[in-house]
């Protein structure tokens, strides 16, 4: 007695096809490469930001676009996407004004804020970062150079000494 399904009975043909498709769509949809690391760098902000003293830190990423909320970094390239949440400390975006860019980026702020005074250098470095941190509320996609860069800024306000951690990616 012959058990064994004849190869050319075309409902094989037929499931094996069909298995087939499946497995190709499965194979496909998986995305090439991993979602970068958001909490790495989150963890490398928060290092910047507890730090006692004025301080910078950076974090090499493979993300191709960056949102930066107060408390929250997403970090997305290739249709993946992580995020992760800083718990100490706010952030301030500083990808979209160019002069907390500059200060991120090491200028003194006194410099960038040229001012009659250096308190109204302040003021308005203070300003600027009251309006990023507003902007952090609902924060859009940018594109992202490849790092997270951070820098704790501490200054003076008529309410005594704030700090101010800026990141862009």
């Amino acid at each position: 007695m012959d058990t064994e399904a004849p190869v050319d009975a075309w409902y094989v043909w037929l499931g094996v096809a069909a298995v087939s498709i499946g497995l190709a769509g499965l194979a496909l949809s998986i995305p090439s490469t991993p979602p970068p690391d958001a909490t790495t760098a989150a963890n490398t902000i928060e290092e910047t930001a507890a730090s006692p003293a004025e301080a910078t830190g950076e974090y090499d990423h493979d993300g191709t676009e960056a949102r930066i909320g107060e408390r929250r970094l997403w970090l997305r390239a290739d249709g993946t996407q992580s995020t992760a949440r800083i718990a100490y400390g706010r952030m301030v975006p500083a990808s979209g004004d160019e002069q907390l860019r500059a200060v991120l980026d090491g200028d003194d702020a006194t410099s960038v804020y040229d001012h009659n005074a250096d308190r109204d250098a302040w003021a308005a470095f203070h300003g600027d970062v009251e309006d990023a941190r507003d902007r952090a509320q609902d924060p859009e996609w940018r594109p992202a150079d490849g790092t997270v860069r951070v820098r704790t800024v501490a200054y003076p306000t008529s309410g005594g000494e704030k700090r101010a951690t800026l990141v862009a990616a």
